[in-house]
């Protein structure tokens, strides 16, 4: 019988397991977690960052899950309204997903915000709301965050809006300002009695409190709706 060194070694061909990939589903769910968490801090700039970074991943880049991404992305945009972000990140939904009616819906409202149209954002906003929270996503508490960030910005929408009536009018009717701000006047007057806004009952008619033009500071997104508030008067007054 032949001797065998001691050091000698035996090579063994094992199969090697095949990587994992994680389903879309579950990879946008956990991404989607991170985002929420973001969320419930209010942290809007957090929440850019970490989105931007996922959306840079395209391996599900036609999956329905992307909205899981693409949604707070561009509600966080408005919210703190950077609007050709927003718009540009939509433009990288592929058609397959743009198509769906979640996203036709956050494009409605982009469109309506990008635009100026004041009558139609709020109901667009509501739209919005209403179909997140109806959404069919496996996980209940997406409805709930994806509802939540499309109350954040019409809540930032309006207090925007209110500043800048007050810069653009020393006096402004209540049928006016309620296109502006999509309130009943009900409550309307409570919500603009907090900004420091007068309302004179016989002529419906408020007095926004005096800007010191001097102080205003106007960002690219800011100083667009400052000049469609001047802009568009006459139309929304005819």
């Amino acid at each position: 019988m032949p001797e065998t060194s001691a050091s000698a070694s035996i090579v063994v061909d094992l199969p090697i397991p095949e990587a994992r990939t994680p389903s879309p589903q579950v990879s946008h769910f956990q991404l989607f977690a991170q985002l929420a968490a973001f969320q419930s801090k209010r942290d809007h700039y957090g929440l850019i960052q970490a989105a931007e970074r996922a959306d840079l991943d395209t391996a599900y880049d036609a999956h329905p899950m992307r909205l899981l991404i693409t949604i707070p992305l561009v509600l966080s945009y408005l919210i703190v309204n950077d609007l050709p972000s927003a718009k540009f990140a939509l433009m990288r939904l592929p058609d397959a997903v743009a198509s769906l009616p979640l996203a036709q819906a956050m494009l409605n409202l982009f469109a309506s915000v990008w635009e100026k149209r004041y009558e139609h954002v709020y109901s667009r906003g509501e739209a919005l709301f209403n179909l997140a929270r109806q959404s069919e996503f496996s996980q209940a508490e997406v409805g709930g965050v994806l509802a939540s960030l499309v109350t954040a910005f019409i809540e930032s929408f309006r207090q925007r809006t209110f500043a800048l009536l007050s810069k653009a009018y020393t006096t402004i009717p209540l049928t006016l300002v309620q296109v502006y701000l999509g309130l009943p006047s009900d409550e309307l007057l409570p919500v603009a009695s907090g900004q420091g806004w007068h309302f004179d009952a016989p002529t419906h008619i408020f007095t926004p409190p005096c800007v010191a033009r001097s102080h205003i500071s106007l960002t690219p997104s800011t100083l667009m709706m400052f000049n469609a508030v001047t802009d568009n008067v006459a139309r929304l007054e005819n």
